[in-house]
């Protein structure tokens, strides 16, 4: 069962109860204000919840402006893995500028922090999480 903790029109943070993991979706175009405020409530709700495992459902991402690519690789990344961030399957945007970034931003953060799984879809990211 999935418990939502935050619902904007422009993304939304879950946790699953049966795969353990928190899920983030984004929802289209977000400021970079908004962007970090989210990604940093969501980082608190996998330390709270002891979780290591991450869901970020990208599919309808456009793409992340350079800032955004910076704060996540520098700043956030490093936080989410003190909070005990260890899995991540990243479900790619339907966009192709939305997939070169996300798939960019994982060259950015330091290598083997993050077990990461990009997947097509929902339900292979909620599989390949069942496993971690």
């Amino acid at each position: 069962m999935e418990t939502t903790y935050f619902e904007e029109s422009y993304a939304s943070i879950n946790w699953d109860d049966e795969t353990q993991c928190l899920i983030m979706k984004w929802k289209g175009v977000v400021t970079d204000e908004k962007f970090k405020t989210t990604a940093d409530k969501a980082v608190e709700l996998l330390k709270s919840k002891g979780g290591s495992r991450w869901l970020a459902d990208d599919t309808q991402l456009i793409a992340w402006s350079h800032d955004i690519q910076n704060w996540l690789a520098q700043d956030w990344h490093p936080r989410a893995v003190a909070a005990g961030l260890k899995y991540m399957a990243i479900v790619l945007p339907k966009s192709a500028m939305g997939r070169f970034t996300s798939q960019k931003l994982n060259t950015k953060v330091t290598p083997g922090t993050v077990t990461t799984q990009y997947v097509e879809t929902y339900e292979e990211a909620k599989a390949w999480l069942r496993f971690k």
